[in-house]
C-alpha cells in the first residue's frame, strides 16, 4: 500500500456526441447486443472501443485470461464519482471510484458490468479509455498506471482483510500522504499502519509495504 445488478438499466442521459460504451474484447456477439441492451443503447448512437484485461498488474489466475467487462460513462459537473456494477467480483464501486481519481477523474457518472461473473478490470481500463474518448483528453499514463496498481493492491488485500475496509484504508492513506505531502517511505508507512489500526484491521509487513 505504502508503495504505490444487472437488473434494471442504468438509464443514464447523455448528449449523443458523448456516447461511449466499452465493450470486452472476448465478448459473443450475443453478449455484445446484451449489454448494450443493458446500457439503453444501440450500436449505431455510440462510440465502441474494445478493451482487454490488465496486462502484469494482476495474475491470470485472479483475473482470468479473458476479458467481458464493459463500461459506460458520461463525465460530470457535479465534483463527484458514482459508480454501478453488475456482476463484478473482483472489484467494488469504491475501488473504481477511487482509483479513478488516482487515474485524474474527479467528476463522472459510470456503470461497469459483465453479462456474468467477471473480476472487472477490463471495466476500469474500458473507463479510462471511455474518459479519454469523450473528453478528448489523454490522461497522465504515470497516474493511470498508479491506478491499476491501486486497483489490483486494494483487491489483493480485500480478500483478506473485506473490500470495502480495504478500499477505505487505501482511500484515507492517500488522502493523509497528499494532505501533508509526504515523500519519506517510513513517514508514509507510518500512516499506512496508524489507518489500518484505525480501521481495526490487521496488514502483513507484505501487505502494508
Amino acid at each position: 500500500m505504502a508503495g504505490l445488478l444487472f437488473l434494471q438499466s442504468p438509464n443514464i442521459a447523455m448528449a449523443d456526441s458523448e456516447k461511449v460504451v466499452t465493450l470486452g474484447a472476448d465478448l459473443t456477439t450475443e453478449q455484445r447486443s446484451e449489454m448494450l441492451q443493458y446500457f439503453g443503447v444501440s450500436e449505431d448512437e455510440v462510440t465502441i472501443v474494445e478493451v482487454n484485461n490488465l496486462k502484469g498488474i494482476a495474475t491470470e489466475a485472479e483475473i482470468g485470461r479473458h476479458t467481458y467487462s464493459c463500461a459506460y460513462i458520461m463525465p460530470t459537473s457535479s465534483g463527484k464519482i458514482n459508480v454501478k456494477t453488475a456482476h463484478l467480483t473482483w472489484v467494488s464501486t469504491s475501488m473504481i471510484a477511487n482509483t479513478l481519481v488516482t487515474a485524474g477523474i474527479d467528476s463522472c457518472d459510470v456503470v461497469a458490468a459483465a453479462p456474468k461473473d467477471v473480476s472487472g478490470t477490463g471495466a476500469l481500463t474500458g473507463v479510462i479509455k471511455a474518459y479519454e474518448k469523450v473528453t478528448d483528453e489523454k490522461l497522465d499514463e504515470d497516474k493511470t498506471g498508479l491506478a491499476m496498481q491501486e486497483l489490483y493492491t486494494t483487491a489483493e488485500i480485500g480478500q483478506d482483510i473485506g473490500k470495502d475496509e480495504a478500499s477505505a484504508v487505501m482511500n484515507e492513506v492517500k488522502t493523509q500522504v497528499l494532505k501533508d505531502g509526504l515523500t519519506d517511505q517510513d513517514k508514509i508507512q507510518d500512516v499506512v499502519e496508524d489507518v489500518a489500526a484505525y480501521y481495526k484491521v490487521n496488514l502483513t509487513s507484505d501487505q502494508v509495504a
